[in-house]
């Protein structure tokens, strides 16, 4: 008996253990999957109310999982960001739980301990261009100016006197190429152009434009060229209207005009910068406009490329390949160009690949650069600085901007389920205080079809050749900020971005930052995809907006302000920001039909229709995060 009362005790300790140890188990097993769901809940609120928003979300979560209040309170989290840019919620709990048979044995209670990392992208992929397959250049480009200026003249984050993030701000791009382009473009090469990459500004005020074959044809007896005239002064830019397009009828007859744009060339560009600023040096960071040009103020605008790469231990790092310093003209104290390269590269109003063919010469990237880009090995090519002796004081051979894919980007990360590939472009104004306006474009080389570089004469040949020339399915992106300007003014349709059919029913969060200098509502959002009478946001005024606040839009009350701000910080100085409900056609609609909700969605281009004014910046940001998912 005694014996078996021993055996007893040791067995029941073993059942005990066995107990307790399955017990802990399953409630491991609740931990984690309360932990995960509850990281994955959160995340998407740091795009909305930061951390602690996150975090109280996640306490809902974890409610619903049924883990009790003290572990609950025990709850930690951090936040941080990838090399990719999407954004990392951090969530750890710990869990006390009893033990039963155990306390027999002096074990009362075992503390679980379980973390889980969810992310997601909160950049949205803004179309950089409304033309970028052809690359046409619009009446509405991309601009950001120098460092030594103030906010108010539209760009909030590249001034060093900026209160949201203080210059020199990069503005981030990225070029998305589908898996089969090398199959459809029959070559592995992307050309990747810079129109208008110096702040250099022309100081003609007549061009003798030239008409398309479709207005001549409409037109019999007109002359192929006219001579006309736009601003006389070399500070502002200078557009002249051709009479093709009916959008732009100041000053023409009613019965010459296209309604598709696309057929056409509206403008004829003679300018796109801005000379701006004030004081001495390249600018004292406050706004003015100087009496006549002012070389000093003209702003050094950095275009760097590069992608990122899978390393063998699984971890990214970043790859730089080529990057290209526009001129700008500006002396030194001592009267010397600043600028890198001392020879004119003359890409005012071109087309710009850097370090690749340009048919107007040579365009050299900086020196360093990995993909090459000099040319020759010449003494005007001579990195500034460098003994001529060394052998690294002449950059090498190569292609610049034009990126092969099969050597040029080694082990480049891949979307796992399309295959698609990234190369990342960075731009940064690095001195000055002017505006630089450019444009962005991405996909075959296009010396086979002897494109022009010139940046009117190119919107002729789109004009009269539509199908010359694609991008194969290369697009650039900006990522979820576009620093914009419109150089004239005419009603405008902004394609923003692109939602699939899985985000229906959910939010698309939109802030502008200084929209004053003649833009004027009505500002409608639609999807291509959805007809307009059955759907659009009409954000007018206050009465026509879906939540009925006033915003300090489209008028000069909005000048240095927010309308909203979702990722940057910016407060909201001038009203809340605007919200798109994507469409949803949920079971509800059977009963509370309304046209912002009940329409089948399908995935489309969200647009936004305003009437743009000339030489207005202003900044789009754009926020639809990603679904979230576990890193770990």
């Amino acid at each position: 008996m005694v014996l078996i009362a021993a055996g007893l005790i040791v067995l029941l300790g073993f059942v005990g253990l066995a107990v307790d140890l399955g017990m802990v188990w399953v409630r491991d097993a609740q931990l984690q999957a309360g932990v995960d769901s509850a990281a994955l809940a959160g995340a998407p609120e740091l795009s909305r109310g930061g951390q602690s928003s996150a975090d109280q979300v996640a306490q809902q979560f974890l409610f619903t999982n049924k883990l009790p209040g003290a572990s609950i309170e025990s709850l930690t989290s951090s936040i941080g960001q990838s090399l990719l840019g999407e954004r990392q919620y951090t969530l750890t709990v710990t869990w006390t739980v009893d033990l039963y048979f155990m306390r027999l044995f002096a074990f009362n209670q075992v503390n679980l301990v379980r973390s889980a990392t969810a992310a997601y992208f909160p950049l949205t992929d803004i179309y950089a261009s409304s033309r970028g397959d052809d690359g046409a250049l619009n009446v509405s480009n991309q601009a950001l100016f120098g460092p030594r200026i103030c906010t108010s003249y539209g760009d909030p984050y590249s001034p060093w006197s900026s209160r949201y993030t203080p210059g020199p701000y990069t503005y981030q791009y990225r070029i998305f190429v589908p898996s089969d382009y090398e199959a459809n473009a029959n070559t592995s090469l992307v050309r990747v152009e810079i129109l208008d990459p110096d702040s250099i500004n022309s100081p003609d005020s007549q061009a003798n434009i030239i008409h398309t074959q479709r207005w001549l044809a409409k037109n019999p007896g007109k002359p192929l060229a006219e001579l006309k005239s736009c601003s006389s002064t070399q500070v502002n830019p200078c557009l002249i209207t051709t009479c093709e397009w009916s959008g732009s009828q100041t000053g023409c007859a009613a019965n010459v005009n296209e309604t598709d744009v696309n057929l056409v060339n509206p403008f004829w560009f003679v300018r796109i910068d801005e000379n701006r600023g004030a004081g001495g040096n390249d600018g004292n960071d406050s706004c003015d406009v100087p009496s006549s040009y002012t070389t000093q103020y003209n702003t050094s605008t950095q275009f760097a490329l590069y992608y990122f790469k899978q390393n063998p231990d699984g971890t990214l790092s970043k790859a730089p390949l080529a990057s290209y310093t526009g001129q700008s003209g500006r002396k030194a104290g001592s009267g010397t160009n600043i600028d890198a390269d001392v020879r004119n590269h003359g890409t005012d109003l071109r087309w710009t690949t850097p370090g690749a063919f340009n048919d107007f010469g040579e365009v050299p990237t900086d020196c360093g650069s990995i993909t090459g880009g000099y040319l020759t090995t010449t003494e005007p090519n001579r990195c500034p600085g460098a003994n001529p002796a060394d052998p690294d004081a002449f950059a090498g051979p190569g292609r610049g901007f034009e990126i092969d894919l099969s050597s040029d980007v080694t082990n480049i990360v891949k979307d796992r389920v399309t295959g698609a590939r990234y190369i990342y472009l960075d731009v940064t104004t690095l001195g000055g205080a002017s505006e630089n306006g450019f444009a962005l474009w991405a996909g075959p080389p296009n010396q086979s079809v002897g494109l022009p570089s010139d940046a009117n004469l190119r919107n002729i040949r789109i004009a009269d050749n539509p199908n010359q020339r694609t991008a194969k399915g290369v697009a650039v992106y900006a990522m979820g900020t576009l620093p914009m300007n419109s150089n004239g003014t005419q009603k405008v349709q902004i394609p923003l971005i692109y939602v699939p059919a899985e985000y229906a029913g959910r939010n698309v969060y939109i802030s502008l930052f200084d929209t004053d200098a003649g833009t004027t509502p009505p500002l409608y959002f639609y999807f291509d995809s959805v007809p307009r009478v059955d759907y659009q946001v009409n954000y007018s005024n206050a009465a026509s907006a879906p939540d009925g606040l006033n915003r300090c839009f489209f008028n000069n009350t909005c000048n240095d302000k927010w309308v909203g701000n979702s990722i940057q910080g910016g407060g909201g100085e001038g009203g809340p920001g605007f919200v798109v409900k994507i469409p949803d056609l949920t079971p509800e609609c059977a009963t509370s039909p309304s046209q912002y909700v009940c329409n089948p969605f399908y995935g489309g281009v969200l647009y936004a229709e305003y009437n743009a004014g000339a030489d207005d910046t202003y900044i789009w940001e754009v926020n639809l995060p990603s679904f979230p998912y576990l890193v770990k």
